[in-house]
C-alpha cells in the first residue's frame, strides 16, 4: 500500500472514529439522562405508550442500571473487531465495519428521539382539545 492510500485510510478511519465516539456518547447520554426525565410525564398523564417507547424506556433502565458493565463490553468488542480487521489488513472490511457501527448508532439516536416524541405529540394533541 502506498503512502497516499495509507494516509487516506488513516484519515477516513479517524473521521469514522470521531463520529463513532460522538454518536455513542449522544446515544448513551440520551438513554441515561434524557429518556428517564420523560417517564414521569408519561405516567402522570396516563399516556398509552407505543411499543417503541416502552422498549426505549426498558433499554434506558438497563443501561442506567448496568452502565459499568454495558459500556466496557461494547468498547472491548468494538476495539477487538477493529484491531483484528486492522491487523489482518482488511481495509475494506475495516471501513465497512466503521460505517455500519456509525449507522447503527445514528439509527439508535433517531429511535430514542422518536420514542420520546411520539407520546409527547399525543399528549400535545390531547391537551389542545
Amino acid at each position: 500500500m502506498n503512502t497516499n492510500m495509507a494516509a487516506g485510510l488513516s484519515l477516513r478511519m479517524a473521521v469514522l472514529l470521531v463520529l463513532h465516539v460522538f454518536f455513542g456518547v449522544v446515544a448513551l447520554a440520551l438513554l441515561i439522562m434524557y429518556v428517564p426525565e420523560y417517564e414521569p410525564i408519561f405516567k402522570d398523564f396516563g399516556l398509552r405508550l407505543p411499543a417503541i417507547t416502552t422498549m426505549v424506556l426498558d433499554l434506558s433502565h438497563s443501561v442506567g442500571r448496568y452502565y459499568y458493565i454495558f459500556i466496557p463490553c461494547i468498547v472491548i468488542a468494538d476495539v477487538a473487531v477493529l484491531s483484528w480487521l486492522s491487523r489482518a489488513g482488511k481495509t475494506r472490511l475495516l471501513t465497512l465495519w466503521g460505517i455500519l457501527v456509525l449507522l447503527a448508532e445514528m439509527l439508535l439516536v433517531g429511535l430514542i428521539v422518536a420514542a420520546v416524541l411520539l407520546p409527547m405529540n399525543d399528549l400535545s394533541n390531547q391537551l389542545s382539545k
